[in-house]
């Protein structure tokens, strides 16, 4: 069974009278398809017909790219590319939204302090943030970030044009090999 899928106590996994929230932890692969389909957005919001709203969690680029280049059978430039476009979608995604309908946190501050973020996400998304589900969520949280940037070998100008691509968007300032 998908561990995503397992219950686990204090969570519930059951019927509902009322949607409230989709999630999609590959949100990744969600934004190439929004870049790709940008029609999609409003089939969503047909189909759902509730307001939508998006987290957007970001990580260390650098994280990314290492961890798709170690499971996929790519070389660096593809990893990199794949990535680039994952970035270049959520960037054309995020103009075509109000950004009051977007909540953005970075991963590394998520996992420092969970109990916090998941509060502020609850009130983004207008649901009760009950203390058991807080705190249960939040038990489940690593406290590191894994940095797999560290790794893998990374071939020469691969970092500078990662830096070079993360440089054009606001929403990932700050981030480095190096850093976060």
């Amino acid at each position: 069974m998908d561990r995503l899928f397992v219950q686990r106590p204090g969570q519930y996994r059951g019927t509902f009278t009322e949607l409230k929230v989709i999630g999609d932890k590959k949100g990744g692969m969600s934004s190439l398809y929004l870049r790709d389909n940008p029609h999609l957005l409003g089939k969503l919001q047909e189909t759902v017909n509730v307001e939508i709203k998006f987290l957007h969690i970001m990580r260390n680029p650098f994280d990314i790219v290492a961890t798709f280049f170690k499971q996929n059978p790519w070389n660096m430039d593809q990893a990199l590319q794949f990535v680039v476009g994952q970035i270049e979608g959520t960037a054309q995604t995020k103009a075509r939204l109000n950004e009051s309908d977007i909540f953005e946190m970075r991963h590394e501050d998520f996992i420092k302090n969970p109990e916090k973020h998941l509060v502020e996400i609850c009130g983004f998304l207008d649901i009760e943030p009950h203390v058991d589900y807080i705190e249960t969520c939040s038990g489940i949280v690593k406290r590191r970030a894994h940095k797999s940037r560290s790794e893998i070998q990374w071939p020469y100008g691969s970092v500078n044009y990662l830096r070079t691509e993360i440089m054009k968007y606001d929403f990932l300032e700050g981030y480095r090999f190096d850093e976060i």
